[in-house]
């Protein structure tokens, strides 16, 4: 998914006031946390747009759904619409977390003390 069609796909879902370069600057926050967190990168991801719009973000299928959900939870924050927000921020958590399972159980360094699993 690129950061342009997240943002395309969350203006539908959840019409909001922010614009492109604010929601742009939540998927940054998010990639962000990713690139340093499970990609281990010394400097953070950071998105702007337009110029980063065609750009792909980190999350791949099907885990993309983190992203939605981070934009709607950071959308009803904003918005002070905090009983909606309670309940986004639990379903991006439970998202957040199954994304990062599956990162971890993929990508496992390579065993380097020669212990061998039967």
């Amino acid at each position: 998914m690129k950061v342009g069609e997240a943002i395309a796909k969350i203006q539908k879902l959840k019409p909001d006031i922010y614009g492109d370069e604010i929601l742009t600057s939540w998927l940054s926050e998010l990639d962000g946390k990713y690139s340093v967190e499970l990609l281990k990168g010394e400097e953070p991801v950071s998105y702007e747009y337009p110029r980063d719009a065609e750009t792909e973000l980190l999350v791949l299928a099907p885990y993309t759904n983190v992203y939605e959900l981070y934009l709607i939870a950071m959308i009803d924050w904003h918005n002070r619409e905090m009983q909606s927000y309670e309940n986004d921020k639990i379903m991006f958590a439970e998202a957040d977390a199954e994304f990062r399972s599956w990162y971890r159980r993929t990508h496992r360094p390579a065993n380097t003390a020669g212990w061998t699993t039967f």
